[in-house]
């Protein structure tokens, strides 16, 4: 890289680098950097981080083969619950309107509040940290982040099952199976909890499989739905505190074109167009951490039973009622609480 640069910058020009190579197997990040940002290393072990400031110079900056002798192989091995965060100057320089720096000192606060929530968690709180820092001076540089966690294994207790549900009160097949399938071919975001932060949602969404090519009235009356439930999350559950974290899976049909809940889920009158039928079997998961409302149950139109978040306000159930064609809420159990939903398309008669 180095030989190829010398010819094509001016003397005094340089580049940083970091070249990492993560092998899943081992768990091993083994990597050099060439004058790039320390990296940093959450360990759930001890709730710790540890940054790793290297020797390597940048690349042109002194010619004539010093960068080959300077650069170094560090290996990390990244333990179920960690979480490494590389990243570009334009983070810890970004300044506020006094000329302060956001400092790797900020960084790194984020980082122990949110890593065992995982990558998204942490780019999400990090980005926002940092826009509400600067406010609305002009970015000087550009902000990219590199984030590698490795979650925790979910064991089969840890499924939602009944805790904090009578038995025979409600039916939680569909929850487990949701539950257990999140990681498997689903899209998922985790946001604050926040009402600026829900922005993402729609951002979010334009990234998920077969979701993507809705029309943009559908896409914007999903959208919409989702951000009814996540504001009431994050209003009444959490009372708007920015520490705690909303988690929402997109999980579509998995595996050879075949729903791995049909059984679970069988009545539905699910159209024969592809697309359509992909989108329709498909299942929104939430879950939060929060205080559980008081919950009320209501019967909508079409006699299916739903509950309604916050005590007093049937607006936004309504919006979620007319726009989702399943609605699941499930509170206090092992994971949280869950709600599930499917998306009611509007171009389309559906169950």
């Amino acid at each position: 890289m180095e030989e190829s640069l010398v010819g094509s910058i001016q003397p005094g020009m340089f580049v940083t680098m970091f070249y990492g190579i993560f092998d899943p197997g081992s768990r091993m990040l083994t990597f050099a950097s060439a004058g790039h940002n320390p990296t940093l290393h959450y360990k759930s072990a001890t709730q710790q981080v540890v940054w790793y400031k290297t020797e390597g110079i940048p690349l042109a900056l002194v010619r004539g083969g010093e960068l080959r002798a300077s650069l170094k192989d560090y290996s990390i091995s990244i333990e179920p619950g960690d979480l490494l965060l590389e990243s570009t100057d334009g983070i810890n320089e970004a300044v506020d309107d006094s000329g302060e720096q956001y400092g790797f000192h900020r960084m790194e606060e984020v980082v122990k509040g949110f890593a065992e929530e995982g990558a998204q968690a942490v780019i999400s709180v990090l980005q926002k940290s940092v826009d509400e820092w600067e406010k609305q001076l002009f970015a000087s540089d550009d902000k990219t982040l590199l984030v590698i966690s490795w979650p925790k294994p979910v064991e089969k207790d840890e499924a939602p099952v009944d805790i904090g549900v009578e038995p025979g009160q409600t039916k939680l097949k569909l929850a487990n199976k949701l539950w257990m399938s999140r990681t498997d071919g689903s899209m998922h975001l985790s946001i604050p909890a926040s009402f600026e932060s829900l922005d993402e949602i729609g951002r979010w969404l334009k990234q998920c499989v077969y979701v993507e090519d809705l029309p943009a009235d559908e896409m914007g009356l999903l959208e919409q739905g989702l951000y009814e439930v996540c504001a009431n999350i994050a209003e009444h559950s959490y009372n708007l505190n920015q520490s705690k974290i909303i988690d929402i899976w997109w999980i579509p049909e998995i595996g050879d074109g075949q729903d791995p809940l049909a059984l679970i889920d069988e009545g539905d009158d699910v159209p024969s167009d592809d697309f359509v039928k992909r989108v329709s079997r498909g299942y929104f998961l939430i879950r939060d951490q929060g205080l559980p409302p008081n919950v009320e149950i209501l019967r909508s139109p079409d006699s299916d039973r739903l509950p309604m978040r916050p005590d007093g306000r049937g607006l936004g159930l309504h919006i979620i009622q007319k726009i989702m064609r399943k609605f699941e809420y499930h509170a206090n159990t092992k994971v949280g609480n869950i709600t599930i939903m499917k998306f009611r398309l509007l171009h389309h008669q559906l169950g």
